[in-house]
């Protein structure tokens, strides 16, 4: 009966709807257009999830995205939810759950490059009214860093730091490398303790190329301060790692992935700084607590896992 219910939801009368069109069948994700659905449609199909966070993601013609919305199931989120679909002229409106709030912060940020000025100033200040950041759940205690210096503390996690949040999938956990959020990598769904080895697996490769990284850049400051103290300064942006020219899309690519790291950077420096104050359903730590004392770590990782770190009841309950 179940599987009755969601197929007239999803409106599936045929064998091929079930792989066709894309994402029609998924549980965490649906998709509205303009012909078919109205604005209180929409905000009656996200009023079915109580507690699951979820982003939804507003378009215009040809695919142009006008603004991202983080929902937390809040009145104030809901009514601005409201506003935008009935001020703005959109095509569709997508809304996916989100497992947790740091994922919601990660995917909100990953849309700005495809948004203008004006619509990236709305979503950072619709992120900053909200208290949210985090705050959904009861509170569980965090492992803190190494011994840092306090106004560092949130700077050398965002460089050299791991959280783990529980995933939108019961007994499930995504692992965040902090140096890798504005390369779009760095990101491992993981079982524990049965994917025991390939999460130890995956923070050392991380670790290895935050040194790496960190050798580099290194290597670039020495040869950028030989070259200028010859008098041969190139600008920021224009050239490879060695030198070389880089192409255009190159060139523009470079110049996304700053803006976006400009824009969502104090975000994140945000969030962490309340998750170092206000622990919640997150494991924050530094990489030298890993490399100091793995058993420690082992430990600790065991402790958090056997807490209940899942509020959500999906796919029971599904949008």
């Amino acid at each position: 009966m179940h599987y009755l219910d969601f197929f007239i939801d999803r409106n599936i009368k045929k064998i091929n709807h079930l792989y066709y069109p894309k994402r029609k069948y998924e549980l965490d994700f649906v998709h509205f257009n303009a012909s078919e659905a109205t604005v209180e449609t929409i905000l009656e199909q996200i009023q079915r999830v109580q507690v699951v966070p979820l982003l939804v993601t507003i378009k215009g013609e040809q695919g142009a995205i006008l603004d991202v919305i983080p929902f937390t199931n809040s009145s104030d989120d809901f009514n601005y939810i409201r506003t935008q679909l009935a001020e703005l002229s959109w095509d569709s409106v997508s809304v996916k759950m989100v497992g947790n709030l740091f994922k919601l912060l990660l995917l909100t940020c990953g849309h700005f490059k495809f948004l203008n000025k004006k619509a990236q100033e709305r979503v950072v200040n619709f992120l900053l009214s909200k208290e949210w950041m985090p705050s959904l759940g009861s509170a569980v205690a965090v492992a803190a860093p190494v011994d840092l210096p306090s106004d560092n503390q949130v700077a050398e996690l965002l460089e050299e730091g791991f959280l783990i949040a529980p995933h939108l999938i019961k007994d499930h956990f995504t692992i965040y490398s902090l140096y890798g959020l504005f390369q779009g990598k760095g990101e491992l769904i993981f079982r524990y303790p049965a994917h025991k080895k390939r999460l130890l697996q995956f923070i050392n490769g991380q670790i290895r190329q935050i040194k790496q990284q960190t050798k580099q850049q290194t290597k670039q400051q020495t040869k950028q301060q030989m070259k200028q103290s010859r008098g041969h300064h190139r600008e920021r942006g224009e050239h490879g790692e060695r030198g070389r020219l880089l192409s255009d899309a190159q060139k523009q690519s470079l110049q996304l992935n700053l803006q976006l790291e400009e824009v969502a950077k104090p975000l994140f420096q945000r969030f962490l700084a309340q998750v170092l104050k206000n622990p919640f359903h997150y494991f924050l730590f530094h990489k030298d607590l890993y490399l100091m004392d793995q058993k420690s770590f082992r430990t600790m990782m065991n402790k958090y896992v056997a807490r209940k770190n899942h509020l959500f009841n999906y796919p029971a309950e599904h949008i």
